[in-house]
Parts: C-alpha cells; structure tokens; sequence
C-alpha cells in the first residue's frame, strides 16, 4: 500500500483514518478562536481542518488544493496574530514551544522520516495536527498580565 505523511493510503473513506480524525483538532481550535473573538483567524483555522479531513479522508488534486491553500493562510495567519501578541508584550511562549516541537514531530514523522511508521496506531503527523492545533489556539489565549 501506498503511504502519505506516513499514514497507509486505503482504497475506502477516509483513506487514513488517523490523520483524518486528528484533523478535528483544527476544527476544536477554530471554534476556541471565535469564542475568543478572532474571528477571521478561527475561520482560517476551521478552513485549514475542513481542508485537512478532506485531503486525509480523500485525497485529491481538489482536497491537495484545498489543504494546502488553508494551511498557508494559517502559517500567514498564526505569525500575524503572534507579531500582534509581541507588539503587545506578550510573547507567546507556549504557542512557539508546542509549535516548534511539532515542526520536529512533523518533519521526522514524514514518509522517509526516521521516525515514520506507517502500521503505527498513533501516527506523527496525527500527532503533529494536534500540537499545531494548541499552538493556534494558545495564541488566542489571553496572557495573565493582559488586562481586559
């Protein structure tokens, strides 16, 4: 069988089951990130999990699309919300450790990767889409020092 982002590809919806249940992460984020009240960010966010489950659940040139056009206006997104934090004197140190320890999950988790197991139960990239997920919505998390 042939395997993406390591996970098995499979003839039947979802194709990879893991990576397109660990997509709902985005979708948990999104709707934190509207409660929050970043509303244009929580809308990337949802987009970007939308995307995600339809990419992992059927992949497609049409789901490759999607996926991938959300996932850039999240990266955008996520640093100008970041920028906007630091401005403010809030540096969001939780966001960037969970964010940079899973670009270290995702790189090394990839197909090829040294830590790649496509038979695994939990897989890298499942678990990288819930690290990503956190970061987003940390970033929304209002400092303690921050007053209302």
């Amino acid at each position: 069988m042939e395997t993406f982002d390591c996970e098995l590809i499979r003839s039947a919806f979802p194709a990879q089951p893991i990576n397109t249940l660990s997509s709902l992460a985005f979708i948990i984020a999104a709707a934190y990130l509207w409660r929050r009240r970043h509303r244009l960010f929580g809308t990337v966010i949802g987009l970007t999990g939308v995307g995600s489950i339809l990419f992992h659940g059927n992949p497609s040139s049409l789901s490759s699309a999607l996926h991938d056009g959300a996932l850039v206006a999240a990266i955008l997104g996520s640093g100008v919300l970041a920028l906007r934090r630091i401005r403010l004197g809030a540096v969001p140190i939780a966001s960037i450790l969970v964010g940079a320890i899973g670009i270290v999950v995702w790189s090394t988790t990839r197909t090829g990767g040294s830590w790649c197991d496509p038979d695994a139960l939990i897989q890298g990239h499942a678990v990288w889409h819930v690290m990503a997920a956190f970061a987003v919505g940390a970033l929304a998390a209002k400092p303690t020092h921050e007053s209302s």
